[in-house]
């Protein structure tokens, strides 16, 4: 495709990198919570993390439904943190789809 003007190579350039910036930070940000919940309530955080990060969406239910040690003191919390990440997870994707809309629009 030919570009008409440089203001069409600038958008193109702009979605591309907030495209690329929000799925980063989107893979980033469920790994340092896995990591970081994964210390306190199991044995294996690195392993969680890698599962959670390489693996999302499936791998962050995998960990908060049998990755967790049971808590005696709090039973079924992972309730709470499963829909909490679900409900991040599906904010971050609506984040993620239109700036891929806005980006698909900059190319066309």
């Amino acid at each position: 495709m030919i570009y008409g003007g440089g203001m069409n190579l600038i958008s193109f350039a702009m979605s591309s990198i907030v495209l690329l910036a929000s799925g980063f930070a989107m893979v980033v940000f469920m790994g340092l919570w896995t990591f970081a919940d994964a210390k306190v309530r199991s044995d294996e955080p690195i392993l969680w993390t890698l599962i959670a990060v390489f693996g999302n969406p499936i791998g962050i239910i995998l960990y908060l439904t049998i990755g967790r040690k049971n808590d005696e003191e709090s039973p079924g919390t992972y309730k709470v943190s499963l829909i909490i990440s679900c409900i991040c997870f599906l904010v971050s994707m609506v984040v993620f789809l239109f700036t891929a809309y806005a980006f698909i629009l900059s190319v066309a």
